[in-house]
């Protein structure tokens, strides 16, 4: 992850028992231009369904910053 160069958007549900909000923390802190996204409130691993709006909104503010 460390190679990564580009921008990177990561989400994460803050109640995500798929892959650990901690684990996308470890991700970004891995990949030099990424955005961490976490979700909230109680959003598990399908956050573009169970908060759609916060999804979208997350990758329209990351566009608008690349």
């Amino acid at each position: 992850l460390k190679s990564i160069n580009v921008p990177t958007l990561i989400f994460t549900g803050d109640k995500d028992i798929f892959i650990l909000p901690t684990e996308s923390e470890s991700m970004h802190k891995l990949i030099s231009n990424s955005t961490l996204s976490v979700l909230t409130p109680k959003i598990g691993h399908m956050i573009q369904y169970e908060a759609p709006e916060q999804y979208t909104a997350a990758i329209e503010n990351f566009l608008k910053n690349i």
